[in-house]
């Protein structure tokens, strides 16, 4: 057999090492593509998509939120009384059992009467059934739209009880976001209770659910037997709990907005094709002459036989920007007003922790007839 030729040895080799060069040459074409491609495909893909986004309560899943240097409480704390709280004992001053006015910054009570003593909540408990019927929510992105189709027999046996319902007619579908309006504007019962089946199945497993919610924010002299404030002897908070409760609702850019309204149309039903007009029991109870120096922010009323006239609210001082609550219980039960004129009192007197010269604030209309349970 003839053997190959010096020239030919040399050009075995030479082919083996284009080859080699070839093969690592497309390897790294590949790896570079591959590179471009994740980098590109990085740079245009959302960071979360809307239903990993929470409706409502971004943070509601746990009780802390831990940062690269510390763990920060979710919720806020439980506002006390200190060497500087004001005390008011003035029954003309403010005429309710109870009253707190509460620094937001400091979360101490600057002003109060009976601050801390265990009250009635009445309809305020109502911020507390919107909190929980929002994080059971969760992050279903189409919750707020979901209708409940309202039970006569339920509105009907709610009245009986004297407690207000909104005005939703039986077999009429509501959407949650309407019902939550309805529910924190004219105080619905029918609302309440509807968001309570939606969600919870029960109004019983809603009650649960909030009073879990309940310890998990570390109040620890509240506890619910309903989601609409009706009166029961085991159904109780304080005047600083339910600030704090408050305070945590106003974390919440819907709550705020819901509270913060004074007039809401629902959508268009057969029932009502116009829509149900929905008007707060907070801002058409609002003088016209309101204390200088405040912006009024809104809140929640409230009123039973035992637990008197109620309001809970908020406000920011124009100069400052500082936030403050005030929880005012236990005002006469035939006037309204009273709850109001305590509330204003509160903000134009106490909010600088100086009760020198403090003069009862003066409402400049009379609003006489009597409400129903709100």
């Amino acid at each position: 057999m003839p053997q190959p030729s010096s020239a030919q040895r040399r050009i075995k080799p030479a082919r083996i090492l284009a080859v080699a060069a070839f093969v690592l040459i497309f390897v790294l074409l590949v790896l570079l593509i591959c590179f471009l491609c994740g980098l590109f495909a990085r740079e245009d893909e959302p960071s979360s998509s809307l239903r990993d986004m929470p409706v409502v309560l971004p943070s509601s899943s746990s009780t802390t939120t831990t940062t690269t240097t510390s763990a920060t409480t979710l919720y806020p704390p439980i506002a006390g009384t200190s060497t500087k709280t004001v005390v008011i004992t003035d029954d003309a001053l403010i005429y309710g059992r109870n009253a707190a006015l509460i620094d937001v910054e400091s979360h101490e009570i600057i002003a109060g009467k009976n601050a801390e003593d265990v009250i009635y909540p009445a309809s305020m408990t109502k911020i507390m059934t919107m909190l929980t019927v929002l994080k059971l929510l969760g992050n279903e992105e189409n919750a707020l739209y979901q209708a409940y189709r309202m039970d006569g027999d339920l509105v009907a046996e709610l009245r009986a009880q004297t407690l207000l319902c909104a005005g939703f007619a039986d077999g009429e579908p509501c959407r949650v976001i309407d019902m939550l309006y309805a529910m924190m504007l004219p105080s619905g019962a029918d609302a309440a209770v509807g968001l309570a089946n939606f969600t919870a199945g029960s109004e019983e497993a809603l009650v649960a659910e909030m009073n879990r919610y309940a310890a998990e924010m570390g109040l620890q002299q509240t506890r619910f037997v309903n989601c609409t404030g009706l009166h029961h002897e085991d159904h109780y908070s304080t005047p600083a709990e339910i600030a704090c409760i408050l305070e945590y609702a106003l974390q919440n850019p819907l709550c705020r907005e819901i509270m913060s309204t004074a007039e809401y149309t629902t959508a268009a039903t057969t029932a009502h094709p116009d829509g149900l007009v929905l008007k707060s029991s907070v801002f058409f109870r609002l003088p016209e002459n309101m204390p200088a120096g405040i912006t009024f922010g809104g809140g929640k009323t409230g009123f039973t036989n035992a637990a008197g006239q109620c309001l809970a609210s908020w406000a920011v001082d124009n100069k400052t920007g500082k936030t403050y609550i005030s929880v005012i219980a236990g005002c006469d039960g035939q006037k309204p007003l009273d709850a109001v004129c305590d509330t204003m009192t509160m903000y134009e007197h106490f909010r600088d922790g100086e009760p020198s010269g403090a003069a009862r604030f003066v409402h400049s209309e009379e609003i006489k007839e009597n409400r129903e349970a709100a």
